[in-house]
């Protein structure tokens, strides 16, 4: 491998000599812009690449010449990833351009090298009707996604992402000018929605929804050959395992397409099936390709951690050994979630500075009582679990349903850990179950009985899921005779999605810096609930939190100027059935006088709206 990767370097430099030369000469002698010309250097190089990887790094049969396609495709992807490092870390914050280029001569060799090695270069027959089958499943599943979704609401913790990174990109500063609790990882993946709806057109919900499919597609592709490996599935057995897979991915999720918990599934489930040693071993370095993407899934939340331990526990117990703790995998995790970490503090450190230690004193205010967080999917659970013992429990269990299982109950974990009952954190505990039923299904011979069983259980998670149905938001028929496209508006309300789903369904301008006013019912609570004379600093904390959304707030108002003002009339998560947002606000100076610029349009029995006087 080793050899390998200095042939590819070499090669490499030649195409970047190539890519000058032939573009410095196209200028020279045709006069042609700067742009055209590095866009010739850059087919001249691309050529010369293919050339050199298909016969010196990777050794290709000379007259084969069915993976250009994929090459090319691998040459652009390396292009788009350069331009967007190059804005990221330059552009958009300022670090001096060596550093851009020192970022990129690190990540896009080996990027570029990995994606050669695992997909452009595999050395498989394209041809082979169980790989086109494999495709066609993944396809499908694709297709589906859009088919189901285009044009529906999206979800709002989604809906504020697409608000919020595209005022990233416009230069608002992330965790100053935009006020979120989870750390950045959800901007990055939000960053190729927002680039998708400016080349195609589409609207930003609509981008998501192609977002997702892509990513489920090679999710699934990758899966599929995954389990090439597994010997006792057949091609059918494979492709109705796959099929479940991805029902079990988005039946869940209906409501909550494109959430975090819904992508951290699909993230790791190459990474997941990989592990299981029935698939047969793989090299190196294909282990830690899936391994990464399982990793971008497990960043997006500190409690997704718990599922690759599960895996590692397992693992452990099954080998009676602690080697398994120093796997290729486990090291691949921690050196992912270090850089993450490092990336974070270089780039974002409001985050740890700021973000972290006020979500500390205040988020715990959101979510519901213990018993709702219990008991607020009924016998679903009792269910699933009771599906996954009969399925560990039988003498011919099929192989590698513990792991699965393991993987499941740390799902289950992930939910309970987070402690605040809301439903689509749940995602990964039923999707993974399903999964792992899936796979008792379709690799267990006979016991017919049993697989009975299993697929009741899958078809009333499922029956249960359609009945819970798509993402529904009575907000935005409520409040569509007020806000217009085009116009903007600022919402008063501790509920996300009283403010971003409106916008984007609208097409109006958000005007706040919060997705919701999430400081609030934190400070307000802990203020009112008389603990105060015992806790001073931490109450002094608190109330700084809460001037400072007021600050924050006016800074809103004077910016944006927005054309329509809602005042949520319920409480939300404030204890204080009293609580007033006109009356909170009043401590900002300058708020009565702002107010003077408005009307009263119309009292709904949630929400007052208020218009601006001029124009």
């Amino acid at each position: 491998m080793i050899g390998q990767f200095a042939r590819f370097a070499g090669v490499g430099l030649l195409g970047t000599l190539c890519h000058v030369i032939m573009a410095t000469a196209f200028a020279t002698l045709t006069g042609a812009s700067p742009y055209v010309a590095n866009f010739a250097g850059f087919l001249c190089a691309v050529c010369l690449s293919y050339l050199g990887h298909s016969r010196f790094t990777f050794d290709i049969a000379r007259d084969d010449a069915r993976y250009a396609p994929k090459f090319v495709v691998s040459a652009l992807l390396s292009l788009l990833l350069s331009t967007g490092m190059t804005w990221l870390v330059h552009d958009r914050f300022g670090y001096a351009f060596w550093i851009a280029m020192l970022a990129i001569a690190i990540v896009v060799p080996v990027s570029t090298y990995l994606l050669l090695r695992t997909w452009v270069f595999a050395k498989r027959d394209l041809m082979d009707p169980a790989q086109c089958l494999g495709l066609l499943v993944s396809a499908a599943v694709a297709a589906l996604i859009l088919l189901t979704f285009w044009d529906r609401l999206i979800h709002h913790d989604v809906a504020w992402y697409l608000i919020a990174t595209s005022k990233w990109i416009e230069g608002a500063h992330l965790y100053r000018d935009i006020i979120e609790v989870n750390p950045p990882l959800n901007f990055y993946f939000t960053l190729p929605v927002i680039l998708i709806s400016k080349l195609t057109g589409a609207d930003p919900a609509n981008s998501q929804y192609i977002f997702i499919s892509i990513v489920a597609f090679t999710s699934i592709n990758w899966c599929w050959s995954i389990l090439k490996g597994a010997k006792q599935l057949t091609t059918a057995q494979r492709a109705v395992f796959l099929s479940l897979c991805a029902i079990a991915i988005f039946a869940p999720s209906l409501g909550d397409i494109a959430q975090r918990d819904q992508l951290l599934v699909i993230l790791i489930l190459p990474w997941l099936l990989g592990e299981m040693p029935s698939v047969g071993q793989v090299g190196r370095v294909a282990r830690v390709a899936r391994t990464i993407c399982a990793a971008l899934g497990i960043c997006l939340k500190p409690h997704f951690v718990v599922i690759p331990m599960a895996v590692s526990g397992w693992h452990v117990v099954q080998q009676r050994s602690l080697r398994p703790l120093l796997s290729t995998s486990n090291v691949t995790f921690l050196i992912s979630g270090l850089a993450y970490l490092a990336m974070v503090w270089l780039l974002h450190p409001e985050y740890f500075l700021e973000i972290v230690p006020a979500a500390r004193l205040v988020y715990g205010a959101y979510g519901v009582d213990p018993k709702g967080i219990l008991l607020s999917f009924g016998l679903l659970p009792l269910l699933i679990l009771a599906g996954l013992t009969v399925s560990f429990v039988r003498k011919n269990r099929p192989a590698d349903i513990g792991l699965l299982i393991c993987a499941s109950l740390a799902g289950l974990g992930s939910y309970l850990l987070q402690w605040t009952g809301y439903r689509y954190q749940a995602i990964p505990f039923i999707a993974l179950s399903l999964i792992s039923l899936s796979w008792a299904m379709v690799s267990v011979k006979g016991q017919v009985a049993q697989r009975v069983v299993f697929a009741l259980i899958f078809a009333m998670v499922m029956v249960q899921s359609y009945h819970h149905g798509f993402y529904r938001n009575s907000l935005v028929q409520e409040l569509e005779e007020d806000i217009r496209p085009g116009s903007t508006f600022f919402v008063f309300s501790t509920h996300v999605y009283a403010g971003p789903p409106v916008a984007v369904a609208l097409k109006a301008d958000w005007a706040s810096r919060y997705p919701a006013l999430w400081f609030v019912p934190g400070a307000v609570n802990a203020i009112e609930n008389g603990s105060c004379p015992s806790e001073v600093p931490r109450c002094a904390a608190l109330s700084e939190l809460a001037d400072q959304t007021r600050r924050d707030v006016m800074d809103d108002l004077a910016a944006a100027r927005p054309r329509i003002l809602v005042f949520d009339t319920t409480p939300g998560y404030i204890t204080d059935p009293h609580f007033r947002w006109d009356k909170f606000m009043r401590k900002a100076p300058g708020f009565t006088a702002e107010m003077n610029h408005y009307r009263l349009k119309r009292t709904l029995p949630r929400f007052t709206i208020w218009e601006r006087k001029e124009p």
